[in-house]
């Protein structure tokens, strides 16, 4: 989902930028640790430390090109974590 997507799904187009974006932060961080669950248990023993030495050294550039050479289907289970963090929070604020 895009970042317009995002806002429209939520229903929060009308709310000011500042609010748009702070809830924008708060999907994305929230998309993030659940992503980052899931490829955990995705990955070996040997990956998990490959990985770990990525951001260990802050080569973070590296990360979402290693992630999707070692996590089939990376861009749809994060698409899909996506739309179920979103679909939580819509059903929140309704």
């Amino acid at each position: 989902m895009t970042k317009d997507e995002i806002i429209k799904e939520l229903g929060i187009e009308g709310a000011s930028e500042e609010a748009k974006q702070d809830t924008l932060e708060s999907v994305i961080s929230l998309v993030e640790v659940q992503f980052g669950a899931l490829v955990e248990g995705l990955l070996s023993d040997e990956e998990l430390e490959e990985l770990g030495h990525l951001f260990d050294q802050y080569r973070l550039e590296e990360v979402p090109g290693w992630i999707k050479e070692h996590v089939p289907k990376a861009e749809e289970i994060y698409e899909a974590v996506t739309k179920e963090v979103v679909a939580t929070l819509k059903q929140r604020l309704s």
